[in-house]
């Protein structure tokens, strides 16, 4: 004659059963989660580099157009320190001209949002994080860049500007005059001053710019890894 399940027994297999199901439903409860946060990410993924191929096209034009800026300020500081200087329609050009360099502004809303608000944990890859990190840095340390020397540069090219237009107001294009007039302009020490800082300024924007360069490729490539 068969004895039944006592109490104890009874007892144990329900909590057995309570346990499992407890146990497969915080499994379920994991895996979807789990999918909700690999949805999440790969949404972020796709937002960031959607903004980070935009950026890199503002840059590509940013960094050629100030390193046409920062050769033709070069060619100006050395026609300038000839003996005697060398000016024509070319140098004048350059100085008036000089002065046009394109406000370059990364696109960093998604990256921006996702470390100020804590969440840049929910991209997995490590290396994408580093990427994304390091490049906010560069991008941080051209604002700072910028943010000092953007004023300083405009005066200065403002006020190259008006010595310039000055010289040639005053040049009559005859004789020694002229010769005169654009010798005592190079001879200027302000005019000298603002010349050299005009070239230290752009060649470290163009330095700062092309540390995002760099930095703004890693970034696209872990992305696109990851």
């Amino acid at each position: 004659m068969k004895q039944g399940i006592g109490w104890p027994g009874r007892f144990i297999a329900e909590f057995v059963v309570i346990v499992v199901g407890v146990l497969v439903a915080l499994g379920v409860d994991a895996v979807w989660s789990d999918r909700e946060e690999r949805e999440i990410e790969a949404l972020y993924l796709e937002q960031i580099l959607g903004d980070l191929r935009v950026t890199e096209a503002a840059l590509d034009t940013a960094v050629t157009e100030y390193r046409t800026a920062l050769e033709g300020s070069l060619a100006v500081v050395a026609a300038v320190n000839r003996v005697p200087p060398v000016w024509g329609d070319s140098t004048t050009a350059l100085l008036l001209g000089s002065g046009s360099v394109p406000v370059f502004t990364a696109v960093m809303g998604t990256i921006d949002g996702l470390i100020e608000g804590g969440d840049l944990a929910l991209l997995r890859s490590p290396v994408v994080r580093t990427a994304l990190l390091r490049y906010r840095g560069a991008v941080e340390n051209l604002e700072a860049v910028s943010a000092v020397q953007s004023p300083l540069l405009l005066r200065a090219f403002e006020r190259i500007g008006a010595s310039v237009s000055m010289a040639m107001l005053l040049d009559t294009g005859h004789g020694l005059r002229g010769n005169i007039r654009w010798q005592e302009l190079a001879a200027d020490p302000a005019f000298g001053s603002d010349l050299a800082w005009i070239y230290l300024s752009l060649q470290n924007t163009v330095v700062a710019l092309e540390q995002v360069e760099e930095e703004l490729s890693a970034a696209i490539d872990a992305v696109e890894g990851g």
